[in-house]
């Protein structure tokens, strides 16, 4: 899954794996599947060893092959003690211990907010992940009561919840230069609200602008809208919509950010708008938090366990309730002091130094 441009899945994986890397395992070493044009910040370590296979997995098709029907025989012949799929699906043929990392059920919950190909990968693949792996990681316990739900008959005691960690790059960025040297390179306003992820239906990007519509008819005329992320699937009515409220001045798309970049993009921001449909866990809001930038977030998903409580909550289907929530922010400045104070202090909390040890506690239980 390491191809391309990442997002929350991808980061989830490189980071833990480059965080293991740097862990006593206690005579076991960690051996990771990469392709072979995989050009990430992993590197070889007295734990770590990286395999690239001759295989384009940028191929959603060749993968899915490569997973299922070849991946047995390559385990049989280097006997391993354990394999951990952090991407949700674990092959099909295969006779050994496994687990897997469920970052959310949205496929199963939400179709019509996914792609087709996506929601029958999921409906095909997961039922028999979800019986035969020996220990399943969930995100958010959100997620662990999803998976109970959908699969009542499943043994509850083999899902551990670990919570994903917070990169140490996120944090406010204060210095002149690299704060112009972002705006110049996004073309950003200067003042504007944030919203960062994917431009697909289940992030509720529709009810972002038509907040962001109604706040401009009467207050907040200097501020503009940024949403930064990569159009994914789906994303030709947020266009249209832009178009028809004759907002395409006024809501800017930067496209795909640099990881390098976020902290100062969070620095810049107003305030960050996460009103999503469902979320797995919601890591962006952390970051916002980290970068001391306020959060609004929906009242949906994993949002409200991630972000502890401490941002304000809105219905994603009433885009009223997101518009008057950032006037409370933008009007109060104690209420928005206390937002960013407590925001950074719950957002240190989220290491991947603990995800990661919790996470080779569990394969050293394999290994005895």
């Amino acid at each position: 899954m390491l191809h391309g441009t990442y997002s929350g899945v991808q980061y989830y994986i490189e980071y833990l794996i480059e965080t293991l890397s740097k862990m006593d395992l206690h005579d076991s070493t960690l051996e990771v599947l990469v392709s072979q044009n995989y050009n990430g910040i992993l590197r070889e370590s007295k734990y770590l060893k990286i395999n690239k296979i001759s295989l384009n997995t940028s191929n959603r098709l060749s993968r899915i092959y490569f997973e299922n029907f070849l991946l047995a025989g390559y385990f049989k012949r280097r006997r391993f003690d354990l394999f951990h799929s952090p991407g949700s699906i674990l092959p099909l043929f295969f006779r050994m211990p496994g687990m897997v990392t469920i970052h959310d059920l949205v496929p199963l919950r939400y179709p019509s907010l996914c792609q087709n190909e996506t929601v029958l990968y999921y409906k095909l693949f997961l039922p028999p992940t979800i019986r035969k792996a020996s220990t399943i990681i969930t995100v958010s316990d959100v997620v662990r009561k999803d998976i109970i739900d959908r699969f009542p008959d499943i043994n509850k005691e083999k899902i551990v919840v670990i919570y994903p960690g917070l990169h140490s790059r996120f944090k406010k960025i204060t210095e002149a230069e690299a704060l112009e040297k972002v705006k110049h390179k996004y073309h950003l306003p200067d003042k504007f609200f944030l919203f960062v992820g994917n431009l697909e239906p289940r992030k509720n990007i529709i009810g972002i602008i038509q907040a962001f519509a109604a706040l401009k008819k009467e207050h907040c005329k200097e501020f503009k809208l940024v949403l930064a992320g990569r159009k994914a699937w789906k994303y030709t009515p947020i266009f249209e919509l832009t178009a028809n409220l004759g907002l395409q001045h006024e809501v800017l798309f930067p496209g795909f950010v640099d990881v390098e970049d976020m902290p100062v993009l969070y620095s810049l921001a107003k305030i960050f708008l996460f009103p999503s449909i469902y979320e797995g866990f919601g890591l962006p809001v952390l970051e916002a938090m980290a970068c001391e930038c306020p959060a609004i977030v929906s009242d949906r998903g994993a949002l409200p366990e991630i972000s502890g409580g401490i941002c304000p909550q809105v219905d994603p289907f009433h885009p009223s309730e997101l518009m008057l929530a950032i006037l409370a922010v933008l009007r109060n400045k104690e209420y928005r002091a206390s937002q960013i104070s407590r925001g950074l202090r719950w957002s240190h909390q989220f290491t991947w130094e603990t995800a990661a040890e919790k996470m080779a506690n569990i394969y050293h239980s394999f290994m005895g």
